[in-house]
């Protein structure tokens, strides 16, 4: 089966979809059984050009609920002796995509303080986003606050309608449950309050908590 189609099937099948994922290409290490084969010439890794080009299309296909947590492993590249020749893949690969026309959605890459970072920019015209989708014989709803016109992510809250065979009797009849909870930005303490960071916000247009705390009790599943 072709990689890609793979891949799609990854992240479009009920049976799949997950949250998030890390992407570790094969690296060859001195010591190990693959350095022998590298070293024989029995095992040869991607080039460096479509080794990027092959992350550029896997970041691609990502849906906009998913993470990509890495892109390779946290090892010193000297230690390397084939697989990947640079230590900022995920960096390379979407300077890719912006060549091939194409984007990456996942959730770190629209990340509002990722986003302040390395583009500085910030959200402007904030809105309450849902998405629902089948995942594992449950209803998935993922619901966030972004700035749809800049594609950028503030927060996220992930609910679950568990399937009929769930183990725990109390999932059971219908029950939803609140997976993860997250704002995203700079820290700011419990008791503090910033108005140049987006944790703890309050939205009063709505006048209700901006971090998706009481978002079930206002869009009701």
């Amino acid at each position: 089966m072709d990689r890609y189609v793979f891949l799609q099937e990854f992240f479009e099948n009920p049976a799949f979809r997950p949250d998030g994922l890390k992407l570790y290409p094969t690296l060859v290490i001195r010591g190990t059984g693959l350095y022998e084969l590298w070293k024989t010439g029995r095992y040869k890794s991607y080039n460096p050009s479509a080794l990027v080009d092959l992350v550029a299309r896997i970041l691609a296909l990502v849906p906009p609920w998913t993470r990509v947590y890495r892109v390779q492993r946290d090892i010193p590249m000297p230690l390397v002796s084939s697989g990947v020749e640079h230590g900022n893949l995920r960096e390379l690969a979407l300077a890719r995509m912006k060549d091939m026309g194409t984007e990456c959605r996942d959730v770190r890459t629209r990340e509002v303080g990722i986003q302040e970072i390395h583009h500085k920019v910030r959200p402007y015209q904030v809105e309450l986003v849902r998405r629902d989708y089948v995942a594992n014989g449950g209803w998935e709803t993922f619901l966030s606050y972004e700035d749809p016109e800049q594609d950028i992510l503030i927060g996220l809250l992930r609910l679950r309608r568990c399937s009929p065979q769930s183990f725990r009797p109390e999932l059971k009849g219908g029950v939803s449950i609140v997976r993860e909870l997250h704002v995203y930005g700079s820290v700011v303490p419990v008791s503090s309050r910033d108005p140049s960071k987006f944790q703890h916000q309050v939205e009063t247009r709505r006048g209700h908590p901006d971090i998706l705390y009481f978002l079930l009790f206002y869009y009701p599943i």
